[in-house]
């Protein structure tokens, strides 16, 4: 479990997602993988990548070699049933 030191203003169509962004900075990530457009568009954050589940799995049929990942966020946008996250503990 990680809790953001700091609060970023980064993905100004989708504050929310702001979230996914201090919780990877907090745990060192260097990977998001996510299906969330406006994440998608950033392609990046300071040295963390984000991309898709398709293309981490492209990268894999490739044959490149996958870099050692080291720590992983895995995000999706939140259900209507369930509502947005309002934590911030990751």
């Amino acid at each position: 479990m990680v809790s953001p030191t700091q609060t970023l203003r980064v993905i100004h169509e989708n504050p929310d997602d702001d979230r996914v962004l201090e919780c990877a900075v907090a745990s060192g990530s260097d990977l998001i993988v996510t299906g969330d457009k406006d994440l998608l568009r950033r392609g990046s954050y300071e040295n963390i990548r984000i991309v898709t589940v398709a293309q981490l799995l492209e990268q894999g049929r490739e044959r490149a070699p996958i870099p050692h990942l080291g720590r992983l966020i895995l995000s999706s946008r939140p259900s209507q049933r369930h509502g947005t996250a309002t934590v911030r503990e990751c």
